[in-house]
């Protein structure tokens, strides 16, 4: 009997730690419950708040905003929206975001539009002023233009991208040799010369450093252009063609006051050549010219040129030299150039050294500049250190300066830039170093004059100035230009 009363009260402790447990149970469950609510309205008040931030961001970015539209590019990027992501990144490249348009590069590459990409990454160069040759080369290879791809990762690998060199030796390539040569000696292909350096220095050292040498001291001379001539040289203020084109365009105060200005010139040139015809004078002539040339009607201004110089006057080289350059006839027009310099024209040699620098031929703009210091101009002092600076002449430039310094500014700290600039060459260039020392010291010291000063050991060292011909030393100085 006792068992079964002692079993009675062990059933009744049971059900009561039961009750207790399931009385527990349901309170969790209605605070799990209370909890997940709560969660839930916060999420919606989250979702509604980025709803709102995401509404003012379209707004914003609409509106021109280049932070919101990089923004939700991102966000949309990241959510792998890649169609809105490249819409923002677009409205962002737009104004020439250089992060954006790497962006629409990448995307583009991921969704295998790779034209796009290519075009962005080429964009992309034209707006940083940095070389993407990796990036260009790798995408080339996604699309099968294999010899394209080879030669970027040249530069690349040229420039010290490792990841290039280590593709070109997966591609296993051999450069045609022989297309190089061609490419480099008939077209002056700089870098097909620096490929060819390349490719002979393990290999034939003497072979690297001509072709090396050739790449860096070949004098690429640039074609002159009309751009380029209108730069030297100016360009008539109302040739006939401009005036027709205002003409058919909108009125404007600037068509009116254009198309006038050209009318009046025209009754000037009637005037003067009545007088002109009887008087042959030849100052008359020139300022018939003058005028017949600021219409561009560059015929009628030599004809009165050479009629003028006929009749006496010996100063109108230049004016006939400007005229044919402005005409096109670059040939002519240097000839001209060149008499007048003969004669020790100041304006002609300005005209010639001005020409040069355009046509990249820096070694005839130094000797005109040159010219100009002996026939007294001391303002080209400056130029004339510049030109010799940039061939790692640091004496010869040191002593321009100081020329120029002394003669232009003469008091101490009224051009700080100048002063420092010759402080700077003089740590350069101490006396009792000679040119290889020197060079070396700049290459290891001054970051900005590293490649300049390895182009001019490379240069020392092949034709033998100051020191022994040596052309393995040659090719590994050249070689170095390329890393820096």
């Amino acid at each position: 009997m006792r068992l079964f009363h002692d079993k009675l009260d062990l059933e009744e402790d049971n059900n009561k730690e039961g009750g207790e447990i399931a009385e527990r149970k349901g309170c969790r469950f209605l605070h799990d419950e209370a909890e997940l609510e709560a969660r839930l309205a916060r999420l919606e008040a989250d979702t509604r708040k980025c709803e709102n931030e995401l509404s003012a961001l379209r707004q914003a970015a609409e509106a021109g905003d280049m932070d919101a539209q990089m923004q939700l590019a991102g966000y949309y990027h990241r959510d792998n929206n890649f169609k809105q992501a490249l819409v923002y990144y677009g409205l962002a490249a737009e104004k020439d975001n250089k992060n954006a348009i790497r962006m629409m590069a990448e995307l583009y590459r991921k969704c295998k539009r790779l034209d796009e990409a290519e075009q962005c990454y080429r964009r992309l160069e034209a707006v940083s002023g940095k070389a993407m040759d990796l990036e260009l080369g790798k995408l080339l290879l996604e699309k099968g233009d294999k010899p394209q791809a080879v030669e970027y990762l040249r530069k690349a690998a040229k420039a010290g991208k490792k990841e290039a060199a280590q593709l070109l030796e997966k591609l296993d390539y051999v450069p045609d040799v022989s297309q190089l040569e061609r490419m480099a000696l008939m077209n002056g292909c700089k870098d097909a010369a620096l490929e060819l350096g390349e490719y002979y220095y393990e290999k034939v050292p003497r072979l690297s450093a001509f072709w090396y040498h050739f790449a860096y001291t070949h004098n690429h001379v640039r074609p002159l252009d009309q751009e380029c001539i209108n730069k030297v040289f100016g360009k008539s203020h109302y040739c006939e063609e401009e005036v027709r084109r205002l003409d058919e365009g909108s009125f404007s105060i600037f068509k009116r006051s254009g198309t006038r200005r050209a009318r009046e010139i025209r009754a000037e040139i009637e005037s003067k050549e009545q007088f002109a015809e009887s008087d042959n004078d030849p100052s008359l002539l020139v300022e018939l010219g003058d005028l017949y040339e600021s219409l561009g009607e560059y015929e009628s201004a030599l004809q009165r040129y050479f009629m003028a110089m006929d009749g006496g006057s010996g100063d109108v080289d230049v004016r006939i030299a400007v005229a044919y350059m402005r005409a096109g006839d670059l040939s002519n027009g240097m000839h001209w150039l060149q008499k007048a310099a003969d004669r020790n024209d100041l304006n002609a040699y300005n005209y010639l050294a001005r020409t040069y620098e355009e046509m990249n031929d820096r070694e005839n703009q130094l000797k005109c500049c040159l010219r100009l210091s002996e026939l007294g101009n001391r303002l080209v002092d400056v130029r004339i250190a510049e030109l010799y600076e940039a061939k790692m002449e640091f004496s010869k430039a040191l002593f321009y300066y100081k020329r120029y310094w002394e003669h232009e500014i003469g008091q101490p700290g009224k051009d700080v830039r100048m002063e420092n600039k010759i402080h700077r060459l003089e740590r350069m260039c101490p006396s009792g170093h000679d040119a290889i020392d020197q060079l070396e010291k700049v290459f290891n010291t001054y970051r900005k004059q590293a490649k300049i000063a390895a182009i001019k050991l490379g240069t020392c060292y092949y034709e033998g100035t100051d020191i022994e011909p040596d052309y393995q030393k040659s090719a590994f100085w050249y070689r170095q230009a390329g890393t820096k």
